[in-house]
């Protein structure tokens, strides 16, 4: 007698699994209601598409391959998966016993590539979503009723890119993480699936995790563009850049203000200007990264923008009512000796003259400089301005 409370293992047949992937779609209809009847529809090569965009026809034209999905979870199916998606995730070559079942999944997976396949395709059920869509062969009035459905083999391989991606920047050092050219993906969590997912597909965990994007900001509009056209745009430094400035500043006038003679004044000076040529580089590159946004914004409506064989202008980004200034900011091409001078002059009384409120709620001079200070903090701008 046996007295273990496990219960049996069950057997996977070649004929269970060759029954499976045969069943097997890319797009399963429960994933859009789990009480949907079961259906589904599996691509072919055939059906794969050229364009720049990111879904399973396109991927097909790259040569990737889509995991497939079981249409529901009958029977033992979720098992049987699993023994297929072995072949999907897992290295080349497991355990002696499984290798030919593992090579029996690859040479039907192969051949499936080709077969396009669908099911329960007769007729809408009333729960799946539908978009109408003007029909652009018989318009005005006929439309064409979609329903979207995603592939969770697709969502399983774009998850695997952004934890690639997330992985990778980990490995990169704190500093260079703002320069760096991939930044962190984010993903929200969606429930998909009810209390059991696997009732709804092997891969539907995946489809939980959709990329989280921000909306599109205002500066993409192409009143954006005009604006900034005719008018340029307004540069700011952030208050708490200003603060980090102010304590350069301030340890630099402290360390003026010691009497004696200290074997560290010398070296506190040469570390403080060290400190000080950093902290106005960084300002710098604060507001030529704005004039950089600005011109990316320009160039996205470059074709919307007012010809410049209508009106004849200086630059092809900006207005001749635009002044120096600005129009270097924008177009490199006009940042000569004149324009840094103009420029330098500008960033320098901004500096100077940049205000903090107090507790008391009157507004001061955070540096504390005086006017006379404007020529000083030029130079140390226009001194950056050439070495970049």
């Amino acid at each position: 007698m046996n007295d273990s409370t496990e219960p049996p293992k069950k057997t996977i047949t070649a004929e269970m699994i060759d029954h499976a992937l045969t069943q097997s779609v890319h797009v399963s209809f429960k994933t859009t209601n789990s009480n949907i009847p079961a259906g589904g529809i599996r691509l072919s090569r055939s059906q794969a598409l050229d364009l720049p965009y990111v879904s399973a026809r396109t991927l097909l034209a790259d040569g990737v391959d889509i995991p497939v999905d079981y249409q529901a979870n009958s029977g033992p199916m979720a098992t049987i998966f699993k023994a297929i998606k072995v072949v999907t995730i897992l290295p080349e070559t497991l355990e002696d016993g499984q290798q030919q079942q593992i090579d029996q999944i690859k040479a039907k997976l192969a051949a499936l590539a080709d077969v396009g396949f669908k099911a329960g395709t007769e007729q809408v059920n009333i729960r799946m979503r539908q978009i109408l869509v003007p029909d652009p062969i018989m318009q005005p009035k006929p439309y064409i009723s979609l329903s979207p459905i995603t592939a969770t083999g697709l969502c399983y391989l774009i998850n695997q890119a952004v934890d690639a991606n997330n992985e990778a920047l980990k490995a990169v050092p704190v500093a260079l993480k703002a320069d760096y050219a991939f930044k962190r993906l984010f993903t929200a969590h969606v429930g998909i699936g009810g209390s059991n997912p696997q009732n709804v597909g092997s891969w539907v965990r995946d489809m939980q995790r959709p990329l989280l994007m921000s909306a599109p900001k205002y500066q993409n509009d192409l009143r954006a563009a005009l604006r900034i056209f005719y008018k340029g745009f307004e540069w700011f430094l952030p208050y708490k850049l200003m603060l980090e400035y102010q304590d350069v500043v301030t340890a630099s006038l402290k360390n003026a203000q010691r009497k004696g003679h200290d074997p560290d004044i010398k070296d506190n000076i040469l570390k403080l200007r060290q400190r000080e040529k950093i902290m106005v580089k960084r300002l710098l590159s604060y507001v030529l990264k704005q004039a950089h946004e600005q011109q990316q914004i320009l160039i996205t409506h470059q074709s919307k923008l007012p010809s410049t064989n209508d009106q004849p202008q200086e630059s092809a980004w900006l207005s001749n009512g635009v002044g120096l200034v600005q129009r270097g900011l924008i177009d490199p091409e006009y940042r000569h000796d004149e324009w840094k001078k103009e420029f330098a002059k500008q960033l320098a009384k901004y500096i100077v003259g940049y205000t903090k409120k107090t507790d008391q709620g009157e507004r001061v001079r955070m540096l504390g400089m005086e006017s006379e200070a404007i020529a000083f903090v030029r130079q140390k701008i226009i001194a950056e301005l050439n070495v970049s």
